[in-house]
């Protein structure tokens, strides 16, 4: 919690002097800025997702879900091995 105390306390200083017009803390305040919004899109496109796909996933008309991988024999070989000579 320190940390992260310490972090808004420098971002929030690079404001400031942004607000000042010292021109290299208004480019770092807004690459801090733009990373902050899309880490937040990302976020939030990702909990629409997840809630559609939750929703939407409990109307499945197949009920009985299976691995792909849990069959007895090998997979079907797409181009059939051949014997060394």
């Amino acid at each position: 919690m320190l940390t992260v105390t310490t972090a808004c306390a420098v971002f929030f200083f690079l404001v400031m002097l942004a607000t000042q017009g010292r021109h290299w803390a208004i480019g770092v305040s807004v690459a801090v800025g733009g990373l902050i919004l899309t880490m937040l899109l990302h976020v939030s496109v990702f909990g629409i997702a997840w809630l559609i796909a939750s929703i939407l996933g409990g109307m499945s008309n197949n009920p009985e879900r299976k691995s792909p991988f849990a069959s007895a024999g090998p997979p079907e070989q797409i181009i059939p091995p051949t014997e060394p000579e």
